[in-house]
């Protein structure tokens, strides 16, 4: 019984780390995106 419940809690910590490192590559693209589009519109606030 003991063992079924470690295999289960290693499955969700594999789960919450999977999911934590897609939420990062998702808000490291977010942040790319935003740069690039305050970059794009900089010159046409100032000009």
């Amino acid at each position: 019984m003991k063992s079924l419940l470690y295999v289960a809690t290693a499955l969700a910590v594999f789960g919450l780390a999977f999911w934590a490192y897609q939420e990062n590559y998702a808000t490291q693209q977010v942040l790319k995106d935003t740069r690039n589009l305050h970059a794009k519109s900089a010159p046409r606030r100032s000009g």
